[in-house]
């Protein structure tokens, strides 16, 4: 098993990795007009977001995204735009996804939990598909309502 990428969150000039369950409520890239395909192991629902808290208001600031390619496989599909922003492409031929984009800042309307995790120990020696919370050195839980930061 490959441990997968995890979305990550800016909170407190930190950047924080996602954990458990929770987070997979935040987005549906479909709802958006995309439908990421897996392009590696580490990666399998094709996409990663990254958020942040504006005020207390969660907010998608980034989203990477594979999409596939057309006809021959040579050309990447292209994605809508999003909330403004027209979605850029690949840094190069190795890259993950095909499809960036920068500067979202959609509103992200999420009532529940959210466990973020810094400081990454490598404490276990297995490969989980996703860490552990006792596998980092700081974990928080934060708490929202609406997309509205609580505590």
């Amino acid at each position: 098993m490959t441990t997968q990428i995890c979305d990550t969150l800016k909170y407190n000039g930190s950047v924080y990795c996602l954990l458990g369950d929770g987070w997979h409520g935040l987005i549906n890239p479909q709802k958006m007009g995309l439908r990421p395909v897996s392009s590696c192991t580490a990666c399998w629902r094709g996409y990663q977001a990254v958020y942040k808290l504006s005020g207390r208001r969660l907010m998608l600031e980034n989203m990477r995204l594979t999409l596939g390619f057309e006809g021959d496989g040579e050309k990447p599909l292209q994605g809508p735009v999003i909330n403004g922003v027209r979605p850029s492409g690949p840094e190069d031929e190795w890259d993950v996804f095909n499809c960036y984009y920068e500067g979202i800042n959609h509103p992200v309307d999420f009532t529940g939990s959210l466990l973020a995790a810094d400081d990454f120990t490598g404490a276990s020696n297995r490969r989980p598909m996703f860490h552990e919370p006792w596998e980092y050195g700081k974990v928080i839980e934060l708490e929202f309502t609406n997309g509205i930061l609580k505590k």
